[in-house]
């Protein structure tokens, strides 16, 4: 019995034949709901960006840009499935670690086998630990990284990539802004201090001189967060600066 929600997704393909196809094969499946198509790049980029979705079924070969190239601006927790005619694409496909590579023209047998590693794909996304503590996991030198949300120690925000500050290992960087990896923390467990930090509140060691101490490390907090800041801990004269 099939237990997941439907997996959202969208199609973009500057031949409408390989879109019908995909509206096809979508529509027999008890799991993925194709939500929209697009013929062109820059309407399907306004799209995802605005209306999120779990999965984008990508053409390669398009007069606006190349498949491979418009992946790298797609939110990085979108799952990608590749559809083309050229094979040579394949390699730089998977380095770009893409859910699947679908060769045109591909049978319903063949999307079924697709349709199982997206399944497998959102489900290793949304899992949790053993102990039930949450885990995220997020893109990173083209792999998916496990970072536990109890280890984490403070975020910081570089320009498009976020470095996570972990308790017993090294840093990971992401490609994510910080509004995106906020809304998927734990609200009563993190709180934003600054456009550049985000802290996780029982990691917090002292507030001294408008600033909180985290493993040693001086964390400044923002103007426009103090508010916030002093309501959250209660310390207002702490954060008198």
């Amino acid at each position: 019995m099939n237990t997941l929600p439907k997996i959202t997704a969208i199609a973009l393909d500057d031949e409408p034949p390989g879109l019908q196809l995909l509206e096809t094969y979508c529509d027999k499946s008890g799991l993925i709901q194709l939500q929209k198509t697009f013929t062109s790049a820059s309407e399907m980029l306004r799209y995802v960006n605005a209306f999120p979705v779990d999965v984008v079924f990508l053409d390669i070969q398009m007069p606006e840009i190349l498949g491979t190239e418009l992946c790298k601006k797609l939110p990085p927790e979108v799952m990608v499935v590749f559809t083309t005619a050229y094979s040579n694409y394949a390699v730089e496909g998977f380095e770009l670690n893409v859910v699947d590579f679908l060769l045109k023209p591909f049978s319903i047998t063949r999307f079924r086998q697709t349709e199982e590693k997206i399944k497998q794909h959102y489900q290793f996304l949304h899992q949790r630990g053993n102990t039930g503590s949450p885990i995220l996991y997020l893109r990173a030198d083209y792999s998916l990284v496990k970072v536990p949300v109890n280890e984490i120690l403070y975020i910081e925000g570089l320009e498009d990539y976020i470095k996570i500050k972990l308790e017993n290992s090294a840093p990971v960087i992401v490609r994510l802004t910080m509004k995106e990896i906020m809304s998927r923390l734990p609200e009563s467990q993190f709180v934003r201090i600054h456009r550049s930090y985000i802290v996780r509140l029982d990691k917090c060691e002292r507030l001294r001189n408008g600033k909180i101490i985290i493993d040693n490390t001086e964390l400044s907090i923002g103007r426009v967060y103090r508010q916030e800041v002093k309501e959250v801990f209660g310390r207002l004269d702490s954060l008198n600066a």
